[in-house]
């Protein structure tokens, strides 16, 4: 077996394994997808590989444009990845004033200013994530000698998406009929009403405060250039037989750099990061029949890029507690001591520096030629590594820094209060004599596990801050991601023509054994000429 039999067979089975085991991931504050028309993508690359060489005695050039369209399935997958647990729905309720530790649920609805006159509120809540995408792609290759077809080696070549994105995280939440009394004044009637960033504290007096992220409310839309590729590249060998030939390429960033207002924000292309690409591809003849008018080919073609840093705008969690980015928080000791609440969403949203690293893209092709018709099918696989995240800008220290109000104690912290549960413990260890009658949280045997006392906020030396060690920044990372497309396409070219068009048609749909990249389905047509 040779060499590229081996490296196919090997990414078939890394698909199939990719596919077979799910390794979904849960509370993320940001997914970043794979852009579309890009080097190595299937939309871009089909029926315009020889176009620039097809004009006999031309000047060795060709232009496309690509209409294109599509959108994802399987909203479940990032419904996970977005919820503050690996589920497919969540619980949300309020808490009961005889159990401020009731934990039979996912979301603790008072945290979202959820509040009802008789304090039983409830609902099933889960989101369905969609993305539609339309866009129109533009490429010209240009050889720079053209003397003859020997002599046509370097070529030049740009490549521009332009893309109209739609992002809906459509929030599905049933309220369910527990005569709760309705909600009260100033408070929100459910949780979808809450996402959107209104009346966001937890208390009367600060509920006109609103979040400036992280907010989910309808659909968002955005057209923008998905960033431009420029390339350079070196044909070495070009036959009826077989070709090579390498590149080295930017890409300029035109793409909008994410802002952290709205979650599953509309992007297009890489977040406005610059990147470094290299790649070849390479055709064998496979068959042809005897008067040569009937050839098919495999192609393949390989492309790599490293992204450079640069600052974005995400929100993040606190280590272990999912979805804590929503919890009210006392901005620093002054707000504790006057018992006043900030959105956390509003302090745990900073300036990150983002480093992407590197994306490898490959793609296998069989290609079908008889008379001016083409026709193909095949297969790419692609991969990103996990983003690596850090703060801009120092965390605040000591006093300075924001803490978790306690449920029921005003001007206290509790550093072990997460988004589900509000662990009221008020004893200091479990040797005190009462433990078991104020701690909510007692064992059968009638000592208490201290998980973390709440701590007055009267002094430094009982303020409890957030420190940087308690960020949790990979949950504004996007995770490393794979993806596996299967397409194909039918095209048909005119030759003889002065200057020779073409036309063709085709889809795809791209897949993953993880929620980490999107499931979709594409469909494009294509024209251009040769000169």
């Amino acid at each position: 077996m040779n060499l590229k039999s081996k490296l196919a067979l090997s990414l078939a089975l890394l698909a199939i394994t990719n596919a077979l085991k799910p390794n979904d991931v849960s509370g993320h504050t940001f997914f970043y997808p794979r852009p579309m028309f890009q080097s190595c993508s299937s939309e871009k690359t089909v029926l315009f590989r020889d176009r620039s060489l097809a004009r006999e005695g031309g000047l060795g050039g060709a232009f496309q444009i690509v209409p294109f369209g599509g959108q994802t399935t399987r909203s479940s997958e990032l419904n996970r990845f977005f919820g503050p647990w690996p589920k497919d729905e969540f619980i949300v309720k309020e808490t009961p004033a005889d159990n401020p530790n009731y934990n039979d649920r996912d979301i603790n609805a008072n945290l979202f200013n959820i509040e009802t006159a008789n304090g039983n509120f409830e609902s099933v809540f889960k989101f369905k994530p969609k993305q539609t995408f339309t866009g129109i792609g533009f490429t010209h290759r240009q050889h720079l000698h053209h003397r003859d077809t020997y002599d046509k080696k370097w070529w030049l070549e740009w490549n521009l998406p332009i893309i109209h994105i739609k992002n809906d995280m459509r929030i599905s939440e049933t309220v369910m009929d527990n005569d709760n009394g309705g909600a009260l004044p100033t408070k929100n009637a459910n949780l979808t009403e809450a996402l959107k960033g209104n009346n966001a504290v937890g208390t009367t007096a600060d509920s006109e405060n609103t979040w400036s992220f992280g907010k989910i409310d309808g659909s968002r839309k955005r057209t923008s250039v998905a960033d431009i590729e420029l390339k350079i590249g070196y044909s070495y060998m070009d036959n009826d037989c077989c070709y090579f030939e390498s590149y080295f390429g930017i890409q300029i960033p035109t793409s909008h750099r994410p802002n952290g207002e709205y979650v599953f924000e509309p992007l297009a292309g890489h977040n406005g990061h610059f990147a470094l690409m290299t790649g070849w591809a390479s055709a064998f003849q496979l068959w042809s029949s005897c008067d040569g008018e009937k050839t098919l080919y495999s192609e393949i073609e390989f492309n790599s890029r490293y992204f450079v840093s640069r600052n974005e705008t995400r929100s993040f969690d606190l280590k272990e507690k999912p979805w804590s980015r929503y919890m009210p928080v006392y901005e620093n000791q002054t707000a504790a001591e006057n018992d006043t609440l900030t959105p956390g969403i509003n302090v745990f949203t900073q300036e990150l520096k983002v480093k992407p690293r590197f994306s490898h893209d490959i793609n296998l092709g069989l290609v079908y030629n008889t008379c001016c018709f083409q026709g193909e099918v095949g297969w790419n696989f692609w991969a990103r590594q996990a983003e690596l995240v850090e703060l801009k800008d120092p965390w605040l220290t000591g006093n300075n820094a924001p803490s978790i109000p306690d449920c029921c104690n005003p001007s206290t912290v509790n550093r072990a209060r997460n988004i589900r549960e509000n662990f009221t413990a008020v004893c200091l260890s479990s040797a005190d004599a009462d433990c078991s009658l104020v701690c909510q949280n007692a064992n059968p045997d009638g000592t208490c596990t201290l998980i973390v006392p709440w701590q007055s906020a009267t002094s430094t030396e009982t303020y409890a801050p957030v420190t940087e060690q308690d960020l949790n920044l990979n949950s504004a990372a996007h995770p490393g991601a794979m993806s596996h497309t299967i397409y194909g396409s039918l095209g048909y070219k005119w030759d003889h023509w002065c200057y020779p068009p073409f036309v063709g048609i085709g889809g795809s749909y791209e897949l993953t054994g993880e929620n980490t990249a999107l499931n979709r389905w594409m469909l494009w047509a294509k024209t251009g000429f040769s000169y």
